[in-house]
């Protein structure tokens, strides 16, 4: 079967033609007669009604016509006949990868008359097995959004869950159980996963799995929301034509222009007068952080010759100082006292505390402030209509960003006194050709260059009564912030960070070209889409890393001057090189006109990263399943095995139970195979051995002496001191989806799905770090393949279209997630090695298990009062629109300080104290509650401990969203809107989850308001805290001049 399979999709591949990630929507139908009788030879042709461009077809013996490869967009359908009147239909909307059928029937009559048929075509899907979500511009551009980013438009589908980002993991949101970095996003067809993080090591960015994002985190910087025209979220069994990763797939398209000249310009202002204060600014009794956003631009688009060749051009601007607070730990002032002399100009690098007292040495610091960030982001799309069987496009976007995050997000804690300052460039240029080679086959190709570079610097200054350190302190000559840095750790106090991080740049080359075949009843289509991966890394040429166990005077505390771990590393800049190929065939089969099956095939290769040549190709071992004796691989030798067997089959269908214009039933049902990239964190290869060289000194006095500090010299030689490899045998995770749904009409606009989702993980990445294996190797960080999940979900999704001037869209979801892992991050030291326990004893609710989640979106035009003209000009004009979500906790994982046993580096999790409440309640915390650390006791040194994986939970969420809007006519062209937008209107308080980590002195409690926990923009990825859901009340106003 294997074979039959592979040879059927090479011959497919042997005819170069593709059908990768097309946005374009397909119009079928049947025509027929009084009589019911179905006509063959009858012209059909869908007028685009801002462009005029057509698209014909004929129907063939079967009464059956199909119009492929449509623009998004507004149409006229008109059909044609001889001795039947011609029917013209205004109106049809076709949405992003939409299939939609219109069947019609012609009345005998000159084709000099004419019927206008108005019936709306049924809100429901009667074509497709996927269960998917479509939000267009008018909804956009009504809804409350904040921080005009789709992220939070993503959240109104159903199955999607908001997931806090990590430096190490930056994934924002899960989809059906899958992990928050398999999700693929395209803009106009072409992939827009070439995001790099900012991050030293390139993790998962280098294998194309993130977005490209704004330094604020936000996806304007590849689509501004203005410029957008729709987008589809797609999240369970779709068609062989879309995948490279398991989670959902979403689908943007952009604006075009059109016969009319038409523009906007728009202004979004924020002032912290305005907004509310931040929870724990009261708690902390801290002054409130200034805020200030000017968010403006515009867009214009029109004709360059009318009908046939047309512009767009985009432009936003961000100009913002975001409000921040945050609660933080560090050394005491009679521990900077009693510290060396040589010591304590490193301790006074931390701010001055102000908070109480909260373990040996250590002391609160609690502080408001706020982080500047920019962004310019500006496109232009040509569009031209060479001939009615031809059409061109091409898209070019420059979005540079800009953020400076006090006190970035550190695994060891964060310090206030250090700055991130991070600049990010996105570019990204897409050709694109469509055409009609004869009425039965069109054929679609993209081709596109994009390109994201990062550049991140940590700078010390003197907030909180800090005193910077200058570079003489500690780099050697010839070394100075410019090019090196230095990593300071203090356990229960936090890390700083001072110097240059250096520069990441991602380049992306993907080529598609769809083909679409109609024959009879079957609409086949082929596909190819190829992607070449070029990630770049430009690191610190020297770095200085210090880490103390604590604020105490034994050995490895910081007190006694002598760290727990101390190291001088060199780098080295390498260019590595990733591929992605993709080969599909499928067939949307209208068996009959009720039911309709779509089946296929796709073959996924994804080879392991390399050199982009042989000097930068990275090592891996020989031997891994007996690390006591493995040794180091010739250079060269692939990360692992290149697998070639990864065929996916997919197949869907949909039965129309009951055909009714205002009671239609469908019941659709779909089961597919997905595979995912294979790679997950192993870009971090860049930042490992060969091309980090160190000295390590375990324990180690510091400050390092000049002979210690030098700058080690690059060997390809054993021993090495860390290094990040793979099983050799890694295949690329896959997952099983399947999904029923029965989808109910309600009236002509209106319809209600429910739909049972399941995905079923395997051989999903997991990361073991190994330490001290053999004397060759220190550290061995190991990515295989020994990670399970299970999701099962009801998913309820209530829709309507605009009509009499009301939209809503409305999903709620049960789910439950289970793995044993939820990332395939590195350095998160929970894994549970073999040599220890059972990988199983980690099965437990996934990180992002969110067990009921409800969202709505609801915009409303407010009917106008009376019928005066004076009336309606001072009364009319008013829309209400409003975003809610409502989710239950999030998990909690408490771990215990890390040791090292059987080989391996392990953050067990506690015993249980029989008896003792695992929570304290109260209104004295945050949140109403903390957990009780007495409730828990240490694991036995080198055994992992008996509390379950996951089994706590934080705190809920409830948000609501509210926009009030008044519009006014200027003239007949010119029209203003006016809104004042209400972000958390009831600021209703929103917790992250409590700190995990039982050595830290804030265990247990929450530190900080669930926006701030969700992502911070920067180096540690997620969408700023000001855009997330979970902050204290903002309030935005707004004016846009529309003509």
């Amino acid at each position: 079967m294997l074979r039959v399979a592979l040879a059927f999709l090479l011959t497919v591949s042997f005819t170069l033609v593709l059908r990768a990630q097309s946005t374009n929507a397909s119009l079928t139908g049947r025509i027929a007669d009084p009589a019911k009788a179905l006509l063959v030879g009858a012209t059909v042709a869908a007028v685009r009604a801002d462009t005029n461009a057509r698209y014909e077809a004929t129907t063939d013996g079967s009464g059956e016509y199909h119009l492929a490869n449509l623009p998004p967009g507004v149409y006229r359908v008109e059909i044609e006949k001889a001795g039947f009147k011609k029917v013209v239909k205004p109106g049809v909307t076709l949405h992003v990868q939409d299939a939609l059928e219109l069947d019609f029937e012609m009345t005998l009559g000159s084709l000099s008359e004419t019927v206008t048929v108005e019936a709306g075509a049924p809100p429901i899907n009667t074509e497709s097995a996927a269960a998917s979500t479509v939000v267009d511009r008018t909804f956009v551009e009504n809804l409350p959004l904040n921080g005009r980013s789709f992220q939070t438009l993503i959240t109104l589908t159903p199955g999607v869950v908001l997931t806090p980002t990590a430096f190490n993991d930056q994934g924002q949101f899960s989809v059906n159980g899958q992990r928050a970095d398999a999700n693929y996003f395209t803009v106009d067809g072409v992939s827009a996963n070439f995001g790099v993080t900012g991050f030293i090591a390139m993790m998962q960015s280098a294998s194309g799995s993130l977005p490209a994002l704004s330094a604020s985190g936000g996806t304007n910087s590849l689509v501004s929301v203005d410029a957008m025209q729709e987008f589809r979220v797609q999240t369970s069994s779709f068609a062989p034509e879309f995948g490279r990763t398991p989670g959902a797939q979403v689908s943007i398209v952009t604006r075009s222009g059109t016969n009319a000249f038409h523009g906007t310009l728009f202004e979004y202002f924020r002032n912290d007068v305005l907004d509310a204060r931040d929870w724990f600014v009261n708690f902390n009794n801290l002054p409130k952080p200034a805020e200030r956003q000017n968010d403006f631009g515009g867009v214009f688009g029109g004709p360059v010759v009318k009908d046939r060749a047309f512009f767009f051009f985009s432009y936003e601007g961000l100009r913002l100082r975001q409000p921040a607070s945050l609660q933080t730990v560090v050394p005491d002032n009679p521990s900077r006292q009693a510290a060396p002399a040589a010591i304590r100009p490193y301790l006074n690098a931390y701010p001055v505390a102000n908070g109480g007292a909260l373990g040996p040495g250590l002391a609160g610091f609690n502080a408001s402030f706020s982080n500047p960030s920019t962004l310019d982001a500006y496109s232009i799309r040509m569009d031209h209509v060479v001939n009615s069987k031809l059409n061109l496009f091409g898209r070019y976007n420059y979005s540079p960003s800009g953020l400076d995050q006090r006190g970035p997000v550190f695994t060891s804690g964060r310090v206030l006194s250090t700055t991130n300052s991070l600049s990010s460039y996105v570019q990204t240029g897409t050709v694109g050709l469509t055409q009609l080679i004869n009425p039965r086959i069109s054929n679609e190709a993209r081709v596109n260059y994009s390109n994201h570079r990062i550049s991140i610097k940590f700078v010390l200054d003197d907030f909180g009564g800090a005193v910077p350190l200058p570079d003489s302190l500690f780099f050697p000559s010839g070394y100075s912030s410019a090019n090196s840095n230095l990593i300071f750790i203090v356990g229960g106090a936090g890390e700083y960070v001072q110097g240059k991080q250096g520069t990441d740049e991602q380049r992306q080359v993907n080529l598609v070209d769809n083909l679409s075949v109609t024959k009879g009843s079957h609409q086949l289509k082929f596909g190819v889409d190829y992607r070449w991966l070029a990630p770049f890394s430009s690191p610190a040429a020297y770095r200085q890393f210090a880490q103390f166990s604590g604020v105490t005077a034994t050995t490895g505390g910081v007190l006694s001057g002598t760290a727990l771990f101390a190291q001088a590393s060199a780098f080295q800049s390498n260019a590595l090189l990733s591929q992605n190929f993709s080969l599909y065939g499928q067939d949307t089969w209208k068996v009959t006109p009720r039911l309709t099956v779509t089946y296929g095939l796709r073959w996924d290769v994804n080879p392991p990263l390399k050199g982009k040549n042989r000097a930068n190709d990275p090592f891996t071992v020989a031997g891994l399943n007996n690390p006591a004796t493995m040794t180091l691989a010739p250079r060269g030798t692939p990360l692992y095995e290149t697998t070639y067997g990864n065929v996916a089959p997919r197949f869907g269908l949909a039965y129309q139970l009951r055909e009714s214009p205002d009671w239609g039933t469908t019941l659709r049902a779909g089961f597919g195979v997905f595979y995912d990239l294979g790679q997950g964190s192993l870009g971090g290869v860049s930042s490992f051995f060969p091309y980090l060289a160190s000295r390590n000194f375990s324990p180690g006095q510091f400050p390092l002496s000049p002979q210690n500090a030098a700058p080690p010299v690059f060997n390809t030689d054993p021993p090495v001191n860390s290094i990040l490899v793979a099983d050799p045998h890694l295949k690329l995770p896959r997952t099983y989806q399947w999904n029923v749904a029965l989808d109910q009409s309600i009236g002509s606009n209106q319809s209600l799905s429910l739909t049972y989702v399941a995905a079923v993980g395997r051989d999903l990445l997991r990361v073991i770090n190994l330490f001290n294996p053999n004397p060759n190797f220190l550290s061995v960080a190991l990515t295989d393949n020994s990670a399970t999940s299970d999701y099962h979900a009801l998913q309820v999704k209530f829709q309507r279209r605009l009509s009499r001037g009301l939209q809503v869209l409305a999903s709620y979801s049960w789910s439950h997630s289970i793995d044993n892992d939820s990332t395939d991050a590195v350095a998160t030291n929970i894994n549970t090695p073999v040599t220890i326990a059972d990988r199983n004893v980690d099965r437990g609710n996934s990180n992002f298990d969110i067990r009921h989640s409800f969202t709505t979106g609801i915009t409303y035009d407010l009917p106008s009062p009376g019928s005066e003209k004076i009336v309606r000009r001072v009364l009319g004009g008013w829309s209400l629109n409003t975003f809610v979500l409502v989710r239950s906790a999030p998990p909690v994982n408490v771990i215990g300080g890390a040791f090292l046993a059987a080989g391996t580096l392990l953050s067990p999790r506690p015993n249980l104290n029989p008896g003792v409440p695992l929570e304290l309640h109260g209104a004295q915390f945050p949140g109403g509650k903390i957990l009780n650390k007495a409730a828990f006791s240490p694991a036995p040194a080198g055994r992992q401990g008996g509390f379950g994986r996951n089994v706590l939970r934080g705190f809920g969420a409830a948000q609501a969203d509210v926009g009030l809007e008044r519009r006014f006519h200027l003239s007949e062209r010119i029209g203003l809107r006016f809104r004042a937008e209400f972000f958390n209107i009831f600021n209703h308080p929103n917790f992250g989850n409590p700190v995990n980590d039982l050595t830290s002195p804030l265990f247990g409690r929450s530190t900080q308001t669930l926006a701030n926990s969700l992502g911070s923009g920067g180096a540690n990825g997620g969408l700023n805290p000001l855009y997330q859901i979970g902050g204290p009340r903002s309030i935005q106003l707004a004016l846009k001049l529309q003509f």
